[in-house]
Order: structure tokens, then C-alpha cells, then sequence
């Protein structure tokens, strides 16, 4: 899994792009180009690269290798990096919002469209496959916007080619309490193969059922366009791989200074 961390990374940026977009339902032209690189980083990478000393490559081969099976084929990983590029409509939005609105209209922005559930209620459905240290997870993810919150939920499960694993996410955003002051949640619970990995020079083991939980409090200094303000994370995440996170379990904390330049 080392050698996709950069991927890895960009998985974990273009979540948190597409949750600002969704949040503002308006795609500004200065997101364009990075979320295309972004969110089809990985995908791309799979699709595209054919050298065998090509990350993806080994990934794959050492996987067969391990199981001492050749179920994973180039042919199956590259069906899933094209879909993933194909079904995810902000990829769509991205080059419009450029290519279009930006270059041809002239506009910085334009609106995002959901399916309208209900005077309150939107939605949004994508589809993506991750890297995981036992195979690919096949990822349904569902956004929905009720009022000014934005909750995501997804399921994913092992493709199929090795051992069985399952996971359930869900995160909320947005969650006002004053005018300066609002959280986020996000929980999962996945059940998942062995996995070795490396504590130090320690050998460390992870089967099974585990969970993760973060609070996300943001506190607004200055409150216009949240220009200005602290943000501070806490959870507790047991053994087992998730997205952008260590492998063993532990508390997490961070924190930090947040600011926004230009709309």
C-alpha cells in the first residue's frame, strides 16, 4: 500500500473537495482542474499505466502472489477505473465549469444539480473502487443534502477476487449550534481479512470487525464565508485499514488554523 500513497492522498483531497462543492451546490472553475486530477488520480493510474513496474502493477501482482491465485486481472482493475471515471458527474461539472462556463461564458461559478427527493431533500449517487491492503473495495457512495447539512453515506465490499470484506461509512456536516460554531460526524464499521503491518519494527496483526468515530468541531472567527477560524478533530479508531488513516488502533486528535482566499 506504500507504494499508492500518493493516490491515497488524492482520494482523500477530492473527498473533501466534492464535500465543499456539495455543500456550496455551486462548482467554481478554480476546482475544475484539481478535482479532475484529484478524484481520477488513481483510477487514471490504473487505466492507463501498463509499464509492469507501474504501481498499480505491483500492487496487483504482489496481491496474486500472496492469495496464490491470478484472480485480480489488469482487463478487471481497468473496468473498474473506467467506470469510476464515467459515473462520477463532477467530473462532468469539472470540464464544464472550465472549459464552459469559465472560458466560453465567462461565469465563476455555476450551480450543481442534484435529484430532488423533496422540498428539502437532494441527492447524489457515485461510484468508486479503492486500493486496500487485502484487494479492491468496490465503494457506493450516496450524498444527501437536507437543508444546509450534507450527509454521506456509503457501503463497499470486496470485488471478489480474495478474501470477503464489507464496509458501512457515514458522515454528516454542518451541524450548526451558533452562528460561529458547528460539527461534523463521521463513523464506520467494517469487517475485514488479516492484515499484517508494521508498528516500528514491531509485527502487528488486524482481523475482523473494527470502527473508527471522529468529531469535527469548527469555530468561526470570522463568520462571513467562514473566512477565518479554528478546527479541531477527535476520535478513536480500532486496528484495521481505512481510508487515510493508520493501520493499528488508537485515538486520533489534530487541529488547526483554517482560512479561505477568494470565493
Amino acid at each position: 500500500m506504500f507504494r499508492l500513497g500518493g493516490s491515497e492522498t488524492n482520494l482523500v483531497l477530492s473527498d473533501i473537495t466534492r464535500k465543499n462543492i456539495l455543500l456550496d451546490e455551486k462548482f467554481s472553475y478554480n476546482y475544475g482542474l484539481f478535482y479532475l486530477y484529484g478524484s481520477n488520480d488513481m483510477p487514471g493510474y490504473t487505466a492507463f499505466v501498463t509499464a509492469p513496474a507501474g504501481d498499480n502493477n505491483q500492487y496487483r501482482n504482489t496481491l496474486n502472489y500472496f492469495y496464490g491465485e491470478e484472480n485480480l486481472t489488469r482487463k478487471k482493475m481497468r473496468t473498474y477505473a473506467f467506470f469510476n471515471m464515467l459515473t462520477d458527474p463532477l467530473n462532468f461539472y469539472a470540464i464544464k465549469s472550465v472549459f464552459y462556463d469559465y472560458i466560453i461564458k465567462g461565469r465563476g461559478a455555476a450551480d450543481i444539480k442534484m435529484i430532488k427527493l423533496s422540498k428539502r431533500l437532494k441527492y447524489l449517487p457515485r461510484f468508486r473502487f479503492e486500493y486496500t491492503p487485502y484487494g479492491p473495495e468496490l465503494v457506493y457512495q450516496n450524498y444527501f443534502k437536507l437543508d444546509s447539512k450534507l450527509i454521506q453515506l456509503n457501503f463497499s465490499h470486496a470485488d471478489g477476487s480474495f478474501d470477503p470484506s464489507w464496509r458501512i461509512y457515514t458522515k454528516i456536516w454542518n451541524i450548526k449550534t451558533f452562528e460561529n460554531l458547528s460539527f461534523s460526524l463521521s463513523g464506520q464499521i467494517w469487517n475485514q481479512p488479516l492484515i499484517d503491518f508494521f508498528k516500528g519494527d514491531r509485527l502487528q496483526q488486524s482481523q475482523g470487525l473494527g470502527s473508527e468515530i471522529i468529531v469535527t468541531t469548527n469555530y468561526d472567527l470570522i463568520t462571513n464565508e467562514h473566512l477565518l477560524g479554528f478546527t479541531m478533530q477527535v476520535g478513536y479508531k480500532s486496528s484495521g485499514y481505512s481510508l487515510g488513516e493508520q493501520l493499528d488502533k488508537g485515538l486520533l486528535a489534530r487541529g488547526g488554523l483554517t482560512f479561505k482566499l477568494g470565493n
